[in-house]
């Protein structure tokens, strides 16, 4: 399990939430990374995605979408 707001939202940024909105920022935390231009994806995802699934089962999605 993740921490939570008030035992309810499960993140750390929130847009429209007014109930929580004293607990919550909605500045976003912004990172530049450089990218290696080898890179064939990027999978940007919440720890929902990773929740249901794999590093793996998500590229071989990728890579063979009719799989």
């Amino acid at each position: 399990d993740v921490p939570r707001v008030n035992g309810q939202l499960a993140v750390a940024r929130a847009f429209g939430d007014q109930s929580l909105k004293a607990h919550l920022s909605s500045e976003p935390d912004v990172r530049h990374v450089p990218i290696d231009p080898s890179i064939e994806f990027l999978i940007l995802a919440s720890d929902g995605l990773w929740k249901v699934s794999c590093y793996r089962s998500i590229w071989t999605s990728l890579c063979h979408p009719s799989a």
